[in-house]
């Protein structure tokens, strides 16, 4: 381009021209020229070989790309992205990335090269440019087992019942230990899926979940079904923060997943939706390289660390929890599902209950030990065993 000098209406060919023959033509010197068209020495002395070589045709713009470009992906690969995006729209670079590596490809091309692919083939959106973020500080247990994050996921089927989907997923390798949906969301069925995901991977050290009601009687000050039964078996539990669901992230990033994959796989009942949520979890564990495992599977991960394992004699202190009651004017106690009678010695009074899962210690204010309850799901009342009423008269 000439800088210093503009002619509306005249082409730059035409001035390009008008600057090679000006020194001939004009008697000017070729510094007078440079400074007079506004471009450097060397540039008018490129013009001018041009214009000896070719003529006017010299004088043309040229395109800037090189004549052959090594760095260029080949076009095998480049297919290949392009059939990968198309079959799997949802792939992203880093994903696509990493399935070109599974397939054998041991040097992929950088994730922002697959993306000007995607760009080029017009299998990718132009976008905003997103801002800087501080990078994540991401907190993972350093075994399998150690921790275990469950949640329910409602899902609607065709005829318009909700299904409740429940997941035990493993917080160090993010495996999905066992997902399966059921028509009631229970505490019944909490425990029924753990006591399966156990005999499949073992039992956790710990499981943590929010305060939903089947999961935790901690809203209410007792403990809840599900719980009691994890406790039981010394497994410890763990609650997030209410309306704070950042606390098991993981399992919450999983449900996106969980959706992009029912979103396309859709199922027309309970129990196609079961078969498809057992393609999912192969899927999930074994194919479907994970971004926070640096684009290993969760199977892998898994299986490169021993497992962690409960600790029933170290964790007694975590495995119960404490609530004060007041006693009717009849001395029974209203906890959980139970109503405990403690006789009418101890009525209208303030009592202590320490819960540990397996029995349920009722105390006075001044520490004395009331009562000492095994706790029975299929009995309301928990009586003393002594017979109720008034004792019988004897005729002498």
């Amino acid at each position: 381009m000439l800088a210093g000098m503009r002619l509306e209406g005249v082409s730059r060919v035409e001035q390009r021209l008008d600057m090679v023959l000006a020194p001939e033509r004009d008697g000017l010197k070729v510094r007078e020229v440079c400074a007079l068209f506004g471009v450097s020495r060397d540039t008018f002395y490129r013009w001018r070989e041009r214009y000896e070589a070719e003529g006017i045709a010299g004088l043309e713009d040229r395109s800037s790309r090189p004549a052959r470009s090594p760095g260029r992906i080949n076009p095998a690969i480049e297919q290949h992205i392009v059939e990968l995006r198309t079959s799997h729209p949802r792939w992203g670079p880093r994903r696509l990335r990493a399935e070109l590596r599974r397939r054998g490809n041991e040097h992929p091309p950088a994730r922002s090269t697959i993306e000007r692919v995607l760009h080029r083939n017009g299998l990718l959106a132009d976008a905003s440019p997103v801002p800087a973020r501080k990078p994540l500080r991401r907190f993972v247990r350093s075994q399998p087992n150690e921790l275990w994050q469950t949640d329910v996921l409602d899902w609607p089927l065709p005829d318009g019942t909700i299904a409740h989907i429940y997941t035990f997923l493993d917080d160090h390798s993010r495996l999905c230990v066992a997902v399966h949906a059921y028509a009631e969301e229970t505490a019944a069925n909490a425990i029924d899926l753990f006591d399966k995901a156990c005999d499949a991977c073992g039992a956790p050290h710990t499981v943590l979940s929010d305060r939903g009601p089947i999961f935790t009687g901690i809203t209410f000050g007792c403990v809840g079904a599900f719980e009691r039964h994890l406790w039981q078996r010394g497994v410890c539990t763990l609650n997030g923060r209410a309306y704070h669901p950042q606390t098991q992230g993981k399992v919450e990033r999983y449900h996106r997943t969980l959706i992009e994959w029912l979103t396309d796989h859709p199922a027309r009942n309970l129990a196609a939706l079961n078969r498809t949520l057992a393609r999912f979890r192969a899927d999930y564990n074994h194919d479907r390289p994970h971004q926070a495992l640096d684009d290993d599977t969760p199977a892998v991960v898994w299986a490169a660390t021993a497992r962690a394992v409960p600790d029933p004699h170290g964790t007694v202190e975590r495995r119960q929890r404490e609530t004060l009651r007041s006693t009717s004017n009849n001395g029974n106690l209203g906890y959980g599902e139970w109503t405990i009678a403690l006789g009418r010695n101890w009525m209208s009074t303030k009592v202590r209950i320490v819960d540990h899962g397996d029995h349920i210690n009722c105390y006075a204010a001044d520490g004395t030990l009331i009562r000492h309850v095994i706790p029975d799901p299929n009995r309301h009342y928990l009586g003393t065993g002594k017979p109720r009423g008034r004792p019988p008269r004897h005729l002498t």
